[in-house]
């Protein structure tokens, strides 16, 4: 889950409106206690949830935007009020900014993930390993690794990387007694490792 903001529950709500002596404000049309429930009961941790929420999130800006631009104006009504509705507000905007961010960091993970999977594949599948000194440079791991550890994943694949890395190391020790290409039956199978890497992240990506 992104870093959220706090998101008060349809009670909090009332009692913040008691607090400040509005139980009985209400604006025509917005019912912000019932947009507060739908909200809460939407938002769910998981990539498959990312839709629901940031439909819950923008369904629930949208009403404390037209609960704030519908209240008349009231010399009486409390700052505090109106300020708090606004904070409310304000914290539905920038959970559904959040939840569109690590949508769109998904996508661009995805986009990286299946890169370095193809790659592991073009290079393991060259005659004699003829492009190594790609692998040996350790171009492969990185990007992905990096992407990893923005969406806090990294950690799903740590056996696997490390497998990775000494089947990549052996082949170029390989290639360096031989001094040149390694033969494909002489080395680990880089493109196990690399399926395993897919595998484990793709299914984070759709729990």
């Amino acid at each position: 889950m992104p870093d959220l903001k706090k998101i008060p529950s349809h009670a909090e709500w009332s009692s913040f409106k008691k607090q400040h002596k509005q139980e009985k404000f209400s604006v025509s049309g917005v019912d912000v206690g019932s947009s507060l429930d739908a909200y809460n009961a939407a938002i769910k941790p998981g990539t498959k949830s990312l839709p629901a929420n940031i439909a819950a999130a923008h369904a629930l800006h949208e009403a404390l935007s037209k609960y704030i631009a519908k209240m008349p104006k009231d010399a009486k009504r409390p700052k505090a009020f109106d300020d708090g509705v606004s904070v409310i507000r304000d914290n539905a905007k920038h959970n559904l900014d959040a939840f569109n961010a690590q949508q769109h960091e998904i996508a661009q993970f995805a986009q990286v993930l299946q890169k370095f999977h193809s790659e592991v594949v073009r290079l393991t599948t060259s005659p004699g390993f003829t492009t190594l000194e790609e692998i040996k440079k350790d171009q492969l791991l990185p990007p992905l690794l990096a992407a990893a550890k923005k969406l806090d994943l990294e950690h799903y694949i740590v056996d696997e990387v490390h497998a990775f890395r000494k089947s990549r190391d052996y082949i170029a020790q390989m290639a360096a007694m031989k001094n040149g290409p390694a033969a494909l039956g002489e080395v680990p199978d880089l493109r196990t490792h690399a399926q395993k890497i897919l595998a484990n992240l793709q299914s984070v990506l759709s729990a």
